[in-house]
């Protein structure tokens, strides 16, 4: 399930299973090869914490011809990330990172990378955490387990257009 600021801010239970990423994907195609805007690669951006299986993020990520950066320290991120800021086009960041908390890391890493599309992956969603994380508008809450469905698309729509397929 996803909420943003520009959407409705009602949940509802999700159903989805981390261990068949495949059957939460049924709608979304993937390209054979990774997206790129004008010849460059871009990439999401994970931030995970080390026991929450974030690399695993970034793995059904590339399964999606999503390019994707994966790390559980969120000042290497940030490093990375104030390097490649134009060919960044969103940021995953798991709840449950280590010292920070993930929406200090959001907070951090769009100091780096400015307006940056942000999703939080929460374990839960309360109302305190809605109105604190979604005051920005380009924001958006996941829950978890993360449902591959509804994130995927969320990211895919990230992309600038045109987008080509680099085997053009």
């Amino acid at each position: 399930m996803s909420t943003n600021a520009s959407e409705d801010t009602s949940l509802t239970s999700q159903q989805d299973s981390t261990s068949n990423t495949s059957s939460d994907l049924e709608s979304v195609r993937p390209l054979p090869k990774h997206r790129t805007i004008g010849g460059k690669e871009h990439f999401v951006l994970v931030v995970h914490g080390v026991a929450s299986g974030g690399s695993s993020y970034a793995r059904v990520l590339r399964n999606y011809s999503i390019s994707a950066r994966s790390y559980s320290d969120p000042l290497r991120a940030r490093e990375w990330l104030a390097e490649n800021r134009n060919t960044t086009i969103a940021l995953v960041v798991d709840e449950n990172v280590p010292i920070f908390g993930g929406e200090k890391v959001v907070e951090l890493l769009e100091e780096a990378g400015g307006d940056i599309p942000a999703a939080l992956l929460a374990n839960s969603v309360e109302p305190e955490l809605l109105a604190r994380f979604l005051v920005r508008e380009n924001r958006s809450l996941f829950t978890k387990p993360v449902d591959y469905g509804a994130l995927v698309p969320w990211i895919f729509q990230k992309f600038p257009s045109p987008i080509l397929d680099s085997s053009q």
